[in-house]
């Protein structure tokens, strides 16, 4: 057995998904809220397409380097 230190599923790329309890099974109509582990942010998601975004947003600005101004904000 390997020990793998880097582990596969690393917090800094972990979600929570919880759909809302009047979301239709078998539906379209897809909604409810995505939080990330790592800084606890969340977005409250009213369809596939926005849940993807904000994904796709997050991880871009999860990659780039944070810059902070001159008055430290």
């Amino acid at each position: 057995m390997t020990l793998h230190t880097v582990p596969a599923h690393p917090k800094e790329r972990s979600y929570v998904l919880s759909l809302h309890r009047d979301a239709p099974a078998h539906s379209d109509r897809f909604f409810g809220r995505i939080e990330h582990l790592a800084t606890g942010e969340r977005f409250d998601f009213t369809s596939t397409s926005s849940l993807i975004f904000w994904l796709l947003q997050h991880e871009v600005a999860m990659r780039e380097p944070h810059t902070r101004t001159a008055a430290g904000e």
